[in-house]
């Protein structure tokens, strides 16, 4: 992932500028906004469905076997194809 951050985000960096350190901070600054946000939205969406589960036990276990069933199914095909 750093790779790619250094490989994307040096695209936006005008060496001609008289300071493009100032760039750099501005897109750091950004990056982190975004992703502190994207975080924060995971968070309150985990916390909400954990407490949905905890209400809903039938739920929880409905979707432990969908997930067992699934990877029965993938051992399945691995062991078919």
């Amino acid at each position: 992932a750093i790779f790619f951050f250094i490989a994307f985000f040096s695209q936006f960096i005008r060496p001609d500028f008289s300071n493009p350190a100032h760039t750099f901070i501005y897109l750091a600054i950004v990056l982190q906004l975004m992703s502190m946000t994207y975080l924060t939205g995971l968070i309150c969406v985990g916390q909400f469905f954990s407490k949905y589960f905890e209400i809903h036990p039938r739920y929880a276990a409905a979707l432990w076997i969908c997930a067992g069933l699934l990877f029965i199914g993938f051992a399945i095909r691995l062991v078919i194809a």
